[in-house]
């Protein structure tokens, strides 16, 4: 039984392999004042191996998603800048499909099909970026943006006498903005004046 003392357990010794990879990272980190564009492929081979150790393969996986995902959004950015707009929107929209926790891709999508007047593709993008980001408070800055379209469209169908089209945009603004009491008359208003031109 004494010996057992003595003996680690393959838990104890995963844990201390684990604080062990986690202070060579730590301490390559530290004196490494080479830039990743001039470490030779066997450094860097050596500092992802320990990164998967650390991090565990899972988490790795995820930040390097998020490692391709941000370079794409730079490089969109990058494209924008001499614009090569339809170029970004195929980054951008890689981003989105992808469901990317930063909100950069969706705001540029939004403002790139805003410019553009394609709004079906506006609106799908911000309902997009509302999904991906529930529990966030940049949920509230797109469902604010989604809330002006909603409005710029329900104002332009009434001027036009489009009332079916009226209706079905402000019973959408209603799911988004639960509750609205303005918008809830607005939608009576519609819906009395879609029954009196039939």
């Amino acid at each position: 039984m004494i010996w057992r003392i003595f003996r680690k357990t393959k838990k104890e010794e995963k844990s201390s392999e684990r604080i062990e990879a986690e202070k060579k990272v730590k301490e390559m980190m530290k004196t490494d004042k080479v830039t990743p564009k001039f470490r030779t492929k066997k450094e860097e081979n050596e500092i992802e191996k320990m990164k998967r150790s650390v991090w565990g393969e899972k988490f790795y996986r995820e930040e390097k998603m998020f490692e391709k995902q941000a370079e794409r959004n730079l490089t969109a950015h990058e494209l924008e800048k001499v614009r090569k707009i339809d170029e970004a929107i195929e980054l951008y929209e890689q981003n989105v499909e992808e469901n990317f926790i930063g909100s950069h891709s969706y705001k540029r999508l939004a403002i790139i099909y805003g410019k553009r007047g394609q709004i079906e593709e506006e609106i799908r993008v911000i309902e997009k970026a509302i999904s991906v980001f529930k529990k966030d408070n940049k949920q509230e800055q797109f469902k604010t943006r989604l809330g002006k379209i909603y409005n710029k469209l329900a104002m332009s169908y009434h001027q036009d006498e489009q009332y079916d089209d009226e209706v079905e945009i402000l019973e959408k603004a209603l799911k988004v903005f639960k509750g609205d009491e303005f918008l809830k008359r607005r939608l009576e208003k519609a819906n009395a004046l879609k029954e009196s031109k039939k």
